[in-house]
């Protein structure tokens, strides 16, 4: 049985330590960070979606040094 609840997952660089979705309009909301060692690959994973352009998907390593900004989708893009 599957369920409405969706996740949304973006690949992240090797030794990112916390991600997350940060807006200027809401909470900040932390991301699960998993590393698949059968891929060679580390992903971060949300339980909600990017809903615009104000949303940043922001990555950090084990220093708290951003390692990547990925702005939100634009309009129509969602």
């Amino acid at each position: 049985m599957w369920s409405d609840e969706q996740i949304y997952a973006w690949v992240v660089r090797d030794g990112t330590e916390r991600a997350a979705l940060v807006s200027p309009d809401a909470p900040t909301q932390e991301a699960q960070i998993w590393v698949v060692d059968s891929l060679d690959v580390t992903v971060a994973v949300l339980d909600s979606r990017p809903s615009g352009p104000s949303q940043e998907l922001v990555s950090w390593d084990a220093e708290g040094e951003v390692t990547d900004v990925v702005p939100g989708p634009s309009r129509g893009d969602t």
